[in-house]
């Protein structure tokens, strides 16, 4: 299966966003049945959102964003090099922005 073009969140793309997140993963779905179906669908998309409002709102993320950066090239969470939000669907993703920005 061929990786996906990486596309910018249609409502959690914030231009003044201060950190750009990156939800990359393969979904397969079953369907059972009297077959069983097998379908994959492949993701990426970016997202560009204010660390602010992550860290207020999400323990985790307020965690993740306490521990000091390592200094390895490109900072992650810029455009050249996103934050990759692992074992996480678009969907969750988008869900848990709307929630925190009630949109």
């Amino acid at each position: 299966m061929d990786t996906p073009d990486i596309e910018r969140h249609l409502d959690h793309w914030h231009d003044d966003g201060s950190i750009i997140l990156q939800v990359s993963s393969l979904l397969v779905c079953r369907k059972f049945t009297q077959h069983t179906i097998l379908r994959q669908q492949a993701e990426n998309m970016l997202y560009s959102v204010h660390l602010s409002v992550l860290k207020k709102f999400s323990p985790v993320f307020n965690d993740i964003f306490d521990i000091p950066p390592m200094q390895t090239g490109d900072a992650e969470g810029t455009i050249h090099n996103p934050m990759k939000m692992h074992q996480v669907t678009s969907e969750e993703m988008s869900d848990f922005l709307n929630w925190i920005y009630k949109v």
